[in-house]
């Protein structure tokens, strides 16, 4: 007898596999999940666009298959009308995206092999808006975000992020967060970047008082902020929105 057989006979893994795949899935909570896929979908729409060779072949042909619908976006029509066409068609390429993703026995949506950090940093770059009071075009969205989402799309496939590929991109985000923290800085000085400075200074000041301040649960639920497992658990029903 095979002394590895001592214990019964080996299970074929595969047995395991629709859980393994399970616990993928619930690594982050449904709201987490949700945003994460978006930002993977806007990520995968702008690649087709630019670098569609990362893609997986079997994602490009069902995609094309799928959108390669030009009325959609009549040239005879006015800008407003063009721009709403295609920001229609591109609400309909996130919904096939997020539902090919949600597919577990689909295969990955890109090769990751060909992802290289210039390529995600050029995307986060494209994602620049211009803002209507300045005429300057501004980051208006969180780097830190659009990186976990990365993170969350190598982990959904078993896949673990190079070690190199993590520094690269902590390293350009915090130039990124620079850039923006001039663009934003105040007359005196001061810097506000978005949620990010707001939440933190908006939670110091509604727990500062010294007789009636919101309890610490309320401002954390406010902010969306974790607060570990038991207190995630048993302590989620308290308004934060009652209080502030």
């Amino acid at each position: 007898m095979n002394v590895f057989n001592l214990f019964g006979e080996p299970t074929d893994l595969n047995d395991y596999q629709a859980e393994v795949e399970n616990i993928r899935a619930h690594t982050v909570g449904p709201g987490t999940r949700y945003q994460y896929i978006q930002k993977i979908c806007n990520f995968l729409i702008w690649l087709l666009q630019h670098q569609h060779e990362t893609v997986s072949e079997s994602l490009r042909e069902v995609f094309l298959e799928e959108f390669n619908r030009p009325e959609d976006i009549p040239q005879n029509a006015t800008v407003g009308q063009r721009e709403e066409a295609r920001k229609k068609l591109r609400d309909e390429m996130v919904v096939f995206l997020r539902e090919w993703i949600n597919v577990s026995t689909n295969p990955a949506p890109v090769i990751f092999e060909q992802l290289s950090i210039n390529l995600f940093h050029a995307y986060f770059v494209s994602l620049k808006v211009e803002n209507p009071e300045t005429g300057e075009m501004e980051y208006n969205t969180s780097p830190s975000s659009h990186r976990s989402a990365l993170r969350y799309m190598f982990t959904m496939h078993g896949k673990t992020m190079p070690p190199l590929f993590v520094e690269q991109i902590s390293n350009g985000f915090s130039g990124i967060k620079r850039l923006t923290a001039q663009q934003v800085a105040d007359e005196n000085g001061s810097i506000d970047i978005e949620t990010h400075s707001a939440r933190k200074g908006a939670s110091t000041f509604c727990s500062s008082g010294s007789t009636s301040c919101p309890s610490g649960v309320a401002v954390h639920l406010r902010a969306g902020w974790a607060m570990g497992g038991v207190q995630d658990r048993y302590l989620q029903y308290l308004s934060g929105d009652v209080s502030m």
